[in-house]
């Protein structure tokens, strides 16, 4: 029995890997919402969105670690 699961576990494992979309590059990811960028010095850019309405304005930022969809939670209060 425990031969036929680690059978079935690595087959899962190696079509889970194999089906996974390349990134080469942060622009690569589909974010869920339109990125804009801001070249800020020489090939150094900014990546952006600008979302909601209102009167007042709240700035996210995140470092490597992190992504836009991880704010998602936050945005909705």
């Amino acid at each position: 029995m425990k031969t036929i699961l680690s059978i079935a576990f690595t087959i899962l494992l190696a079509y889970s890997v194999g089906s996974q979309n390349e990134v080469n590059s942060m622009k690569d990811l589909d974010y869920g919402v339109e990125v804009k960028t801001l070249k800020v010095k020489g090939d150094i850019s900014l990546a952006y969105t600008d979302e909601g309405a209102g009167d007042e304005t709240i700035v996210f930022i995140h470092g490597l670690a992190s992504y836009i969809p991880a704010w998602k939670k936050i945005q909705q209060f």
